[in-house]
């Protein structure tokens, strides 16, 4: 049975970590054609693949197994947390993006989007609050810096294309 579980645990990561080297890089090519990251996270590589986006990952990966020195621990209670508060999938799941979908859709639509962005939200600032010292503090850093990170980036390309506009 012991090996059973640690294979299956093994599966699970793997495709954890496949997921997040699938998905990320295609979340930072859009972000960057929005301007939100510079242009070159929307440049395919040499195997048609977003290059910059999986070097920039395994970057702030092995960061990450530094910093916790290879450790689960400290890192797990950021996860959960930074999951519900803003993972793009599933949609309609979690909190940033359910208010992001409930203020698209505007009024007249029914409002599971509404509700799951408050129960996520919930959620969310219970775990919060319940694990902060343990780590998930770092998801109440983090999360406001990389959005003013964005908006530094985004200000960046405006004024640059006002300067280019005017010659």
């Amino acid at each position: 049975m012991y090996y059973i579980v640690s294979l299956s645990i093994t599966v699970v990561l793997g495709l954890a970590a496949n997921t997040s080297f699938g998905g990320l890089p295609v979340l930072a090519s859009l972000l960057s054609r929005d301007h939100y990251l510079p242009h070159a996270f929307a440049l395919r590589g040499d195997r048609l693949v977003f290059s910059k986006g999986i070097w920039a990952l395994s970057a702030a990966a092995a960061v990450l197994l530094v910093v916790v020195r290879a450790h689960p621990t400290p890192s797990s209670p950021s996860s959960p947390s930074g999951c519900s508060s803003g993972s793009p999938w599933p949609r309609r799941a979690w909190c940033c993006t359910g208010v992001g979908t409930a203020r698209r859709t505007g009024r007249g639509r029914p409002p599971s989007t509404g509700v799951g962005a408050v129960v996520t939200a919930v959620a969310t600032l219970v775990f919060l609050f319940t694990k902060f010292t343990e780590g998930a503090w770092v998801v109440v850093v983090v999360i406001p810096l990389l959005i003013l990170l964005f908006h530094r980036i985004k200000a960046y390309y405006g004024r640059w294309a006002r300067c280019w506009a005017s010659g």
